[in-house]
């Protein structure tokens, strides 16, 4: 049987058309237009998807994570870059980034006016745009007087003890020190962005000292600023400094400190504690 001429070359085009489809890569795909063979680039060489008309969904925030530092209330946040495989190459922001405390929210955003128009691009849709972390991890500035720790206790009692028996030290040698018993504490903690310590520590000590075989006791106060609580719990206390107070006369030995509880009030709240509008005054003694 004849076949006619245009027949035939029907078929050696098709034929042509199938050999150069099945050939190339394993992940090389071709199609047949107008005679001409096109070459689709795949994920492997670009990082786009095959455009198919369907979009697949895409975490931008894998391996996106906020980093927290500094002491809170005045903590602050960057953004972490872990993700390799995001083909778009998104930019991060947060906000808020600064003036952070535990607890606080803030949120990681992706730069640019239309994010998922890119990820459409490369045949992708987004899963979202912005996430919200919780701030967490800081080390903090004591607030209330319950955060005070025992630990943190003993450390400002045994700082108040080495400083009075430094004092005695340097004056008569018939006096030394019996007890050292806390009181109660004067918490100053801010509470405005004034540029100031973020909180002021006022301890009330009633001390007893043995004086010419004489017991004497009398209260004592001293001052302890930015006392902080560490991540792992642990307290920071810096040390401290003394208040002057008025003193008086017990013989002929002149005690630094006060007779009543009224009087240190008077000389450590009144003198001292002054600033309410910028700072919290907390106190567990009772006059």
């Amino acid at each position: 049987m004849n076949t006619p001429k245009n027949m035939i070359f029907l078929i050696i085009l098709l034929c042509g058309g199938a050999l150069l489809t099945g050939c190339g890569k394993e992940n090389d795909t071709a199609t047949v237009k107008t005679s001409t063979l096109s070459v689709i680039r795949t994920e492997e060489d670009t990082g786009e998807k095959e455009k198919t008309g369907e979009l697949t969904e895409f975490d931008a925030f894998e391996g996106i994570y906020p980093n927290f530092s500094g002491t809170s209330p005045n903590g602050t946040a960057s953004v972490v870059y872990k993700n390799k495989a995001n083909p778009m190459r998104y930019f991060y922001s947060v906000e808020p980034h600064s003036d952070l405390r535990n607890g606080d929210v803030v949120k990681i955003s992706i730069d640019g006016d239309d994010p998922e128009k890119k990820a459409n691009e490369y045949g992708y849709t987004l899963l979202e745009t912005e996430k919200e972390f919780v701030v967490e991890g800081l080390d903090y500035y004591v607030e209330t007087i319950d955060e005070i720790s025992n630990e943190m206790q003993e450390k400002m009692s045994d700082w108040v003890i080495a400083s009075i028996q430094a004092d005695m030290s340097k004056r008569v040698s018939e006096v030394s020190l019996n007890n050292c018993e806390t009181i109660g504490y004067y918490l100053l903690s801010k509470k405005t962005n004034v540029y100031d310590l973020n909180n002021h520590c006022y301890g009330v000590y009633k001390i007893t000292i043995i004086y010419s075989g004489q017991e004497i006791s009398y209260y004592y106060c001293a001052r302890f600023d930015n006392i902080i609580i560490k991540k792992d719990g642990s307290c920071k206390v810096t040390g401290g400094s003394t208040i002057t107070l008025d003193s008086f006369y017990e013989g002929d030995y002149r005690i630094r400190g006060c007779q009543t509880l009224d009087e240190i009030y008077e000389e450590c709240v009144e003198d001292w504690c002054w600033d309410t509008e910028n700072y919290k005054l907390e106190t567990n003694i009772s006059k």
